[in-house]
């Protein structure tokens, strides 16, 4: 028994070493993508369309500047009926994920207008709901789900 307990301690100073000795194969870059605003306009336009008919704005601002840690994503109304969606970049990385909060963000500009306090409220579910029964959602969280006859 001892042979074999000393035996790990062996193996366990061996891994040890090597896992601080030897330098990271992945650089970073490659580990943490960086979000891309060209990919949320693509996807902007591409939603509006499939989803909203063309009724949204064209001239929504997207961007990843939201830092606020308690959200990942917020949507604001400016001057003259330009929307705002801005990302949290630190929940928001893998492009699945944008795709479900843009789709959400978006039913926010559809049903602007309910009350603050109930801006997930009955106009919103709604919206969400049919993008579901559209099979919205699906497309983006079930890989090849409308995959075509081969």
């Amino acid at each position: 028994m001892r042979h074999f307990l000393a035996h790990a301690a062996l193996v366990g100073v061996m891994l040890g070493y090597f896992l601080f000795t030897t330098k990271r194969a992945v650089p970073t870059d490659a580990v943490t993508p960086q979000p891309s605003v060209d990919f949320l306009r693509k996807l902007y336009v591409a939603d509006n369309a499939a989803y909203f008919e063309n009724s949204l704005p064209t001239n929504t601002k997207l961007d990843f500047d939201l830092r606020d840690k308690r959200r990942m994503a917020e949507t604001g109304a400016k001057v003259f009926g330009e929307f705002h969606i801005s990302l949290n970049p630190e929940y928001t990385l893998a492009e699945r994920t944008q795709e479900l909060i843009l789709l959400h963000e978006m039913c926010h500009i559809k049903t602007w207008g309910e009350t603050i306090e109930d801006h997930h409220g009955p106009r919103w579910r709604a919206c969400m709901v049919k993008i579901d029964m559209m099979d919205g959602f699906r497309d983006i969280l079930i890989e090849n789900y409308r995959r075509k006859s081969e």
